[in-house]
């Protein structure tokens, strides 16, 4: 077998890249071409066999495959849960429609993903397809033509994007500055209409990047204390008194002019004493769920088939559904991995920016809203977090 060239093997690396990067932002992706081209339909299932037939030939480029047991074998497990769920349900409809999500981003991405991509140049790549996203957004308003989450969520993997690009990779020509203005305006309009869900994502960004800031600015050991004592305290603050800010707030901002939706929203939920919008029922009925069968749960699809709709919080939702079995399997390794990139110093500027941006697009939205697994970037996240764990568990590099 001929054995590839350097050049060579940077091109295949950066295919595969291209791939990870329209994998990630698959929903900003469906927006811009529901804006360009309204009457396709369907477009987001050709997307998805389009994005797997190109990982496909970026793999049979290298002319090699690379299988990582420590990511296979939990995906394999949950796969295999699938089934048993499907056949409990007496084939349902739901059990499939879900398992074919996870078998594409669960699997089908993930596989992709380890074959091995460069992180500076997803982001890039990424850039650029999120900046075409963000003008075709503010030339038609697409906030007006689409259910709030809806739109909150399908933006925000571009706005996160162009965040972290200028923070990580920003351009070396100041002149090239003029590509970040139609991102700062979107940024504006993002925090002027997002949903709450969305709001939370993007402060879950932010935290993390001044996080690992102060750990990585060379500043001295107690200013970096400092900041994240401040930090903790005013996140501890926020949410003891959560309701009095909200509405106080929402008093100032009215008093001057001014109204951002998320907190609009959240403030009418509060002063008519439902600020969970009703999730404490989802809430109670999936944990009480869990106690009737704490080991194996009801099976995946089982809360929308048992109660209708989903948790609204993955971490439920995995109980509920699969029981501590299940949960263990996903939520152990999670919780590790993401405590060691958040520590480590050894990890590379762009392998923390690609791991905040699969947190930050994943995680926060999972824990108030949508359905697990059918969000791409948490099998991403999950994925990413496995391999740069155990990539470090093994060598030693300086940022």
């Amino acid at each position: 077998m001929k054995k590839l060239t350097s050049a060579e093997q940077n091109r295949k690396r950066n295919l595969t890249s291209f791939v990870v990067a329209i994998a990630f932002l698959f929903n900003s992706i469906c927006l811009l071409a529901n804006i360009i081209f309204p009457s396709i339909d369907n477009f987001g299932e050709l997307f998805v066999i389009f994005t797997l037939l190109l990982g496909i030939v970026s793999m049979f480029l290298r002319l090699s495959f690379k299988i990582r047991l420590n990511i296979l074998l939990p995906n394999v497990y949950i796969l295999i849960f699938m089934l048993i769920s499907y056949f409990y349900y007496k084939p349902s409809s739901t059990v499939l429609d879900l398992m074919l999500n996870y078998v594409v981003w669960g699997l089908g991405i993930v596989f992709i993903m380890t074959q091995g991509f460069d992180e500076k140049k997803v982001i890039e790549y990424s850039f650029w397809i999120s900046t075409a996203v963000i003008i075709a957004e503010l030339m038609v308003s697409a906030n007006q033509r689409y259910e709030l989450m809806t739109w909150s969520y399908a933006v925000f993997p571009s706005v996160a994007v162009t965040i972290v690009h200028f923070w990580y990779c920003r351009f070396q020509k100041y002149r090239y500055f003029i590509f970040y203005i139609p991102s700062l305006i979107m940024l504006i309009k993002f925090i002027l209409n997002v949903n709450r869900g969305g709001l939370l994502s993007l402060v879950s960004l932010m935290l993390f990047i001044v996080i690992k800031s102060t750990k990585q600015k060379g500043g001295r050991l107690k200013t970096r204390r400092a900041i994240t004592f401040v930090l903790s305290v005013g996140v501890l603050l926020f949410a003891l008194f959560f309701e009095q800010i909200i509405v106080e707030l929402y008093e100032y901002l009215s008093s001057i002019g001014y109204e951002i939706t998320a907190i609009r929203k959240t403030y009418k939920l509060i002063i008519t004493d439902n600020v969970t919008n009703n999730r404490n029922e989802l809430y109670s009925y999936a944990w009480n769920g869990f106690l009737e069968s704490p080991i194996l749960g009801h099976g995946i699809g089982g809360f929308s088939i048992n109660h209708g709709g989903w948790v609204h919080n993955f971490v439920l939702q995995l109980l509920y559904e699969g029981g501590i079995l299940l949960s263990a399997v996903v939520l152990i390794p999670l919780v590790k991995n993401c405590i060691f990139v958040i520590r480590s110093t050894r990890i590379t500027k762009y392998e923390y920016a690609m791991f905040i941006l699969l947190f930050s697009t994943s995680i926060p939205k999972l824990l108030v809203s949508t359905e697990l697994w059918n969000t791409q970037t948490f099998w991403m996240l999950c994925a990413f977090g496995v391999f740069i764990s155990s990539v470090y568990s093994k060598s030693r590099r300086t940022l």
